[in-house]
């Protein structure tokens, strides 16, 4: 069985109610390019990683991913998809790592670049939580929407700890950001040695256009919002506005971010404002740096 038919038995086996409309989409989510090297480089994230944005007909051999496999000598497999959540991030990383317990490689390199918090309030096959009793034990207010994220970057790090518990010795692990920063996660990273990076992508791609920083958030795309506010309605919540008053000060930061990347030349200016091809070697130049 390849990776292609691997996926789609997990994809069956846990989203079973996938629309179909986004079907087409998710067959995207893995590709491969597999040679019998000795060296194998899966790289996972959102569409970041899938390389949205890019010339279709060479967004394969434009991504990060593609950079690292080549300087590397190395197979490759690439797992992302627009709009992923790192909690559907992780799950396929945590399949990918068990699908490798017997394996004939000499190094493999997973390189996760992990996205904003608050998707995965809709990643209901990966992310499963009590909004209801977090909201009973805390109350309606500014702190209920500080623990709902806290909680999920938490499980982040127990799925991170899961892919340590089951990897190969082989394995190497690396976790990056895009335009985001997490802070608890971070910290779980630095003390649990995991390869890591001290920059997210924007902040890498700042320094080589020699122009500042953007603040460093966990909230950046306008649609994040309104997928967290559901949790409202999940846990029983009618009225909006104090989860709007707590979103002020995330949506001003996030606006600097975007501010950020409608400035930088290495970032197209539609949708999320993904990296041109450029961009993608200057990341998996500082990937190469990082796990060396």
């Amino acid at each position: 069985m390849n990776w292609q038919q691997q996926f789609e038995e997990f994809r069956l086996s846990r989203c079973p109610e996938f629309c179909d409309k986004i079907k087409n989409l998710y067959d995207d989510a893995y590709h491969d390019d597999i040679e019998q090297k000795d060296i194998l480089v899966i790289t996972a994230g959102d569409s970041w990683t899938w390389g949205d944005s890019l010339d279709h007909d060479l967004r394969l051999q434009q991504i990060y991913g593609h950079k690292l496999c080549q300087t590397l000598q190395a197979d490759w497999i690439n797992i992302g998809l627009c709009g992923w959540s790192n909690s559907w991030i992780l799950d396929h990383a945590i399949m990918a790592t068990e699908k490798l317990q017997q394996n004939s490689y000499k190094k493999i390199y997973l390189v996760l670049t992990l996205t904003e918090n608050g998707r995965d309030v809709e990643s209901y096959n990966s992310y499963l939580y009590d909004y209801i009793f977090t909201k009973d034990a805390i109350g309606v207010c500014g702190a209920l929407y500080d623990q709902y994220l806290s909680d999920i970057e938490s499980f982040w790090i127990k799925q991170i700890s899961k892919i340590i518990e089951i990897a190969p010795t082989n394995l190497k692990l690396f976790v990056g950001y895009n335009f985001v920063w997490h802070h608890k996660l971070q910290n779980y990273l630095k003390a649990a040695n995991i390869s890591t990076t001290e920059k997210n992508w924007i902040e890498v791609l700042a320094d080589h256009q020699m122009i500042g920083y953007p603040p460093r958030t966990n909230l950046v795309c306008g649609w994040i919002f309104d997928t967290i506010q559901k949790v409202n309605k999940i846990a029983g919540i009618t009225d909006d506005k104090i989860f709007k008053e707590w979103a002020i000060p995330f949506i001003e930061k996030a606006n600097h971010v975007n501010a950020w990347l409608d400035s930088s030349a290495m970032n197209y200016k539609k949708t999320s404002k993904h990296p041109n091809a450029e961009a993608h070697k200057i990341w998996a130049e500082h990937i190469l740096e990082s796990i060396a």
